[in-house]
């Protein structure tokens, strides 16, 4: 495949590791912008890929200057936004290991993450967020930097470090990043198989091979698509996409508070959009809830254009081609109604993507009608590389799509699914043993049943841990 040949290719110059890919990017579109913040509630303010590449390198010299070593891991706690990324880049160069924490997370949650992990130091929003950890953390830490120190003279004010002048330009020099590709580079928690939470660790090579997935898949992405960064930075999910945006040059618009990207959505301007299920569902709502307040004749004349465009998409779905008569109405029914529904997103949308849970097949084939398909990706936390994707040509509703590049996936007897490859976990965190539910071949156990088509597109049924016989021997899954 062409498009993962070049994306290998990139992320072989970049040395497989998360540094390097953004040094990569920086010597080839330093001046083009990277992340934009709100610096105002009417001003969005850009950092070009060179300022982000300066901005890291400082980081990462002041970190490496208190005494963070590699190997040693630093907690991020925070809401959404350019410097959190800066420090996630900063502390993996310095050779450190990331830990997304979740400001909204109960406090004995936090306690007990810092205290596996053995926090060296700790990335905050606030000073006042230090009252979350443990005094057996405090006691470990070798430094606290915050976003806003707030005066705080036993914190490090990132923002007025990072505003600092810097005396060489800021340039990298030789040996600025110590990152190598098989040192840890993050530790994500999840609940395993137990309801417990269990850290797993990622490697360097292991995120960039998921970089490589996602950039073999979105091959038109470019440097003028534009991204929103919503979802919670302490989860992979958003992490991985923001690092995707490094590989093609895309640009990073960052929402701190989840709850009004609709409010700053026309501003973006989106070309692609990153969601969950209940956000899908609240934005279909919202748009019936608007339908539902017009004039009835309107509401007949959307209703038919949306009729029109649930044909045209069956159609092409099915790939079949319209008759003449109804490719007109089709046109008409876009040019008067599902363009201008189409721009609830922006003028630039082009497809969005959903994960972490099912979406329901109508609210799809609703959302194709006025033009929006939505990609179901489909991956587990015991593996980096999504498991599965649906991709802008080849995508089959009711399916979380086929293999990603670097998955292999196979079926147990019994029908649950079974994945293999570099991105598969070797193991929990703190654990001396190979999980049982890893086989002698590498194959992980996703504790999810499910079937395969002809054309490789995996569909889910439900939890293995949730389904039940009856009688008479048939598997019923309630989720579904």
């Amino acid at each position: 495949m062409t498009e993962h040949r070049a994306a290998k290719d990139l992320l072989e110059e970049a040395g497989w590791t998360i540094p390097g890919l953004l040094q990569w990017r920086s010597a080839r579109t330093p001046d083009l912008p990277a992340l934009w913040d709100r610096v105002t509630p009417e001003k969005w303010q850009r950092t070009t890929w060179s300022d982000y590449l300066r901005a890291v390198v400082k980081l990462s010299g002041c970190f490496r200057g208190l005494g963070l070593q590699p190997g040693e891991r630093v907690g991020i706690m925070a809401p959404n936004g350019k410097e959190w990324d800066m420090a996630q880049l900063a502390i993996l160069a310095a050779g450190g290991v990331v830990i997304g924490l979740d400001p909204h997370g109960l406090d004995e949650q936090l306690r007990e993450i810092a205290q596996r992990c053995e926090f060296s130091a700790l990335v905050l929003a606030h000073p006042s967020q230090r009252a979350k950890f443990g005094e057996s953390t405090h006691e470990k830490l070798r430094f606290v930097a915050c976003f806003d120190a707030d005066g705080d003279s036993q914190a490090i004010d990132l923002r007025a470090l990072l505003a600092e002048p810097s005396s060489d330009g800021g340039l990298p020099e030789a040996g600025w990043q110590l990152a190598q590709p098989e040192w840890p580079a993050t530790i994500i928690f999840t609940s395993g198989t137990t309801g417990e939470p269990k850290g797993i660790e990622y490697t360097h090579r292991q995120v960039c091979l998921a970089v490589l997935a996602i950039l073999s898949t979105f091959p038109d992405v470019d440097p003028s698509y534009r991204l929103v960064c919503w979802l919670p930075l302490a989860q992979l999910f958003q992490r991985m996409i923001n690092l995707s945006a490094i590989g093609r040059g895309a640009q990073t618009y960052y929402v701190s508070d989840p709850r009004q990207v609709m409010q700053h959505i026309g501003d973006i301007a989106p070309h692609l959009f990153i969601g969950v299920p209940r956000f899908y569902e609240k934005l279909y709502a919202g748009i019936q809830q608007a339908l539902g307040q017009q004039p009835a004749w309107r509401q007949s004349i959307v209703r038919w254009a949306v009729a029109v465009g649930d044909r045209h998409a069956m159609a092409a779905r099915d790939e079949r081609r319209p008759d003449v008569i109804s490719r007109l109405a089709f046109a008409l029914a876009d040019r008067l109604v599902l363009g201008k529904l189409r721009h609830i997103l922006g003028p630039n949308i082009q497809f969005m993507i959903s994960g972490s849970a099912p979406m329901p097949l109508w609210l799809l084939e609703k959302f194709h009608a006025i033009g929006l398909p939505i990609l179901e990706a489909y991956g587990i936390s015991e593996n980096i590389i999504p498991n599965t994707l649906n991709r802008p040509d080849a995508f089959r509703f009711g399916t979380v799509g086929q293999a990603a590049p670097g998955s292999e996936l196979r079926l147990a007897a019994d029908g649950e699914v079974l994945v293999r490859g570099a991105g598969v976990f070797g193991g929990y965190h703190g654990q001396t043993t190979p999980p049982a539910s890893l086989d002698t071949e590498g194959f992980l156990a996703t504790g999810d049943f499910g079937s395969i088509d002809a054309d490789g597109y995996l569909t889910l049924s439900g939890r293995k841990a949730e389904i039940f016989k009856t009688s008479t021997g048939r598997r019923i899954a309630p989720a579904a």
